[in-house]
């Protein structure tokens, strides 16, 4: 992957949390907690990866994770990009 096809990956994967969390300008706080501010709970996660895979295709189950994990957009990214990896 190069660092082109990487900025691309991580700039759609922000879209869709945009887009599933309602929000805009996420990539200015991708450490920003998702769950704690409201942005992202239980039924919307599944939206999200749902949202990952059919955008993207990769697929990703959040029942595999721990809310900690994928938290925040960087975490959300760097789950995609192992996911992508494998």
């Amino acid at each position: 992957m190069t660092i082109n096809d990487k900025n691309k990956l991580e700039s759609e994967v922000v879209k869709i949390i945009e887009k599933i969390c309602d929000i805009k300008g996420l990539e200015e706080n991708s450490d920003l907690n998702l769950f704690s501010n409201g942005f992202l709970d239980s039924l919307n996660t599944i939206d999200l990866f749902d949202e990952v895979e059919e955008t993207l295709g990769i697929c990703c189950n959040y029942a595999e994770y721990e809310r900690e994990q994928i938290d925040t957009v960087n975490k959300i990214i760097k789950v995609v990009k192992l996911k992508l990896e494998e």
